[in-house]
């Protein structure tokens, strides 16, 4: 006799449908998973016949032999326990075979027989929606998060017994409770731009960097208000779509063995790991590979305090996923890919001590420690940083003065996304002007010309040239020009050559 259960599992972020078909057969008892399955899996013998026998439902003392196809896929976690019982009990008669033929079936056996949540379930319920299946039963820990795939009918889940009473019919299905997405980033007062007094320039810099989503660095003395204005960020940035919000739902579901708490939120991700943080901590891996800090901060922002005292080597695998939006990780025999599309913002101070080029106190660092200190923000990092913004010390008059607060400021930055996502920006007065069609703008003459003097002059590159020439679109934007003018482009460029 042989049974199939829908069951599904994660590689990466995104989840996979599998087979698991059970066969009964005469010969000598025994019981054997086979289809590339890892210890989690091949254990999970020991948790099914438990849970068997203590629900009442008896093993069958046949051989039974478990395929989790297709073959050539790794399987890994606990999620299968549930799939392989009910399985076992359809190819013993005690569940018809066609109850489970388009019914996704997730969820840990504890030994009892109550069905315990299992991490990635958001991820493999969007795989089940996607290929036809109509139903899951997952546990009632993890029914929120299968409730967020439109399409998917779930059912919440306590134990084996319940598990098979919906599907004969003898009970009635149980659905999660109905989940919205909240915001709060919008009324977090401690974090306002209020707050934060004088530093218009690298204010400014905020505002470009939230409206055009460039990476950002601010480096100045201690205390010169770096950290407060980094985390001001999320307030000024929109917030996710549902789409996005899903997206990034997704991650969390996997994260830390499905121990994070999920993402119900529509606030961006803002992540800020601290500066002992390894490789693998932060792009990912590990022996079994989970996300790292890049790809938690996925349509967020990740920031890097103190990012001068990050190891040289954790900076540097920050530039592929910066460019390419994600981490690609091989593995002997298989590789998975992780989505990183987040905005870099790093504040560090000049120097070891922290008071080069401070009024305020004399530098004490040597020019060994000074040179070692700087060699840790490598060039191919900087080039990839947009915005470079160097912040002194106050003044006491900045402490008296009012400031722009995060609303009125993302009113402005809302307005460029929304600008960007239509394509539309204002058209321009000028006549004579040479299109750039990547920016959807125009360059006018005096713009042209200077952005010549500036490459044959400080030798820019063509990444440098193309990050200016995405700074100054996004400045046109603000001003809410149709044409990118000499100013806009002299301002960009001044972010780029600041150090």
């Amino acid at each position: 006799m042989i049974a199939v259960v829908k069951a599904a599992t994660v590689l990466g972020v995104d989840g996979f449908i599998v087979d698991v078909e059970v066969d009964l057969s005469r010969g000598l008892p025994g019981f054997e998973i086979v289809g590339l399955p890892d210890v989690a899996v091949r254990e999970s013998r020991q948790r099914v016949r438990a849970a068997l026998k203590n629900q009442g439902f008896g093993f069958p003392l046949q051989r039974l032999t478990v395929n989790l196809a297709p073959g050539d896929l790794k399987k890994a976690g606990s999620a299968f326990d549930l799939a392989i019982a009910l399985g076992i009990l359809a190819a013993n008669g005690a569940i018809p075979k066609e109850r489970l033929g388009n019914v996704l079936v997730l969820g840990e056996l504890s030994l009892d027989g109550r069905v315990r949540s299992v991490a990635g379930v958001l991820p493999m319920a969007i795989a089940a929606a996607s290929v036809g299946i109509e139903k899951a039963l997952v546990p009632i820990d993890n029914g929120k998060e299968a409730s967020l795939v439109s399409g998917l009918s779930t059912a919440i889940i306590g134990d084996l017994a319940e598990a098979v009473g919906v599907l004969n019919g003898e009970i009635e299905a149980v659905a999660p409770d109905v989940v919205e997405f909240h915001s709060k980033t919008h009324t977090d007062d401690e974090n306002d731009l209020s707050r934060v007094r004088g530093q218009m320039a690298a204010r400014r810099a905020l505002e470009i960097a939230a409206a055009g989503r460039h990476n950002l660095l601010l480096m100045g003395p201690p205390g010169c208000g770096k950290t407060l204005l980094a985390r001001c960020l999320p307030g000024i940035l929109p917030p996710l779509s549902q789409e996005e919000a899903i997206d990034v739902a997704r991650i969390y579901s996997v994260a830390e063995g499905g121990l994070a708490p999920l993402k119900l939120t529509l606030d961006r991700p803002f992540r800020s790991p601290h500066h002992s943080s390894t490789q693998a901590g932060m792009i990912g891996g590990g022996i079994l590979p989970r996300p790292g800090e890049v790809t938690l901060a996925h349509r967020g922002v990740l920031f890097l305090d103190e990012a001068g005292e990050f190891g040289r080597s954790v900076l540097d695998v920050l530039r592929q996923p910066l460019e390419d939006g994600v981490v690609s990780l091989v593995r002997h025999g298989y590789s998975v890919v992780y989505p990183s599309e987040c905005q870099l913002i790093m504040a560090a101070n000049p120097c070891p001590c922290g008071f080069l080029g401070s009024t305020a106190k004399e530098c004490t660092c040597s020019a060994h420690e000074l040179a070692a200190y700087r060699r840790r923000l490598s060039g191919p990092l900087l080039d990839r940083v947009e915005l470079q913004v160097w912040m002194g010390a106050l003044d006491p008059n900045d402490y008296r003065k009012s400031q722009e607060s995060s609303s009125a400021v993302r009113e402005r930055v809302v307005r460029v996304w929304k600008t960007r996502k239509e394509g539309n920006p204002p058209k321009s007065n000028t006549q004579k002007v040479v299109p750039i069609d990547a920016y959807r703008a125009e360059l006018s003459p005096g713009a042209r010309g200077m952005l010549d003097r500036a490459i044959e002059r400080f030798q820019l590159s063509a990444r440098a040239v193309q990050k200016a020439m995405q700074v100054a679109y996004t400045i046109a934007l603000l001003d809410e020009s149709g044409e990118i003018c000499q100013d806009h482009l002299a301002e960009a460029l001044t972010y780029r050559l600041s150090f």
